[in-house]
């Protein structure tokens, strides 16, 4: 049986493994998009769960705000 050290240095290499395929945004490999809900407005104008999630979507995004996007109210008026 291995040691709990051993069993702890295997889990944090797996761990920095599945950080790094995730922050890579490389194509052709998977993303790890967790479930947790920390709401960031991307600069795409587009809400997503977390920021990992966002830049899952698309690498080249950045967050622009913590939190939901605030809405854009157009005046009819003005057309």
């Amino acid at each position: 049986m291995a040691s709990p050290s051993t069993a702890v240095l295997l889990l944090a290499l797996v761990c920095l493994g599945t950080a790094s395929a995730a922050s890579s945004g490389a194509p052709g490999l998977k993303c790890f998009c967790p479930g947790v809900y920390k709401p960031v407005c991307g600069s795409d104008g587009l809400v997503y769960s977390n920021a990992k999630c966002m830049f899952c979507a698309n690498s080249t995004l950045t967050v622009v705000k913590h939190g939901t996007c605030t809405p854009t109210y157009y005046n009819i008026n003005d057309y």
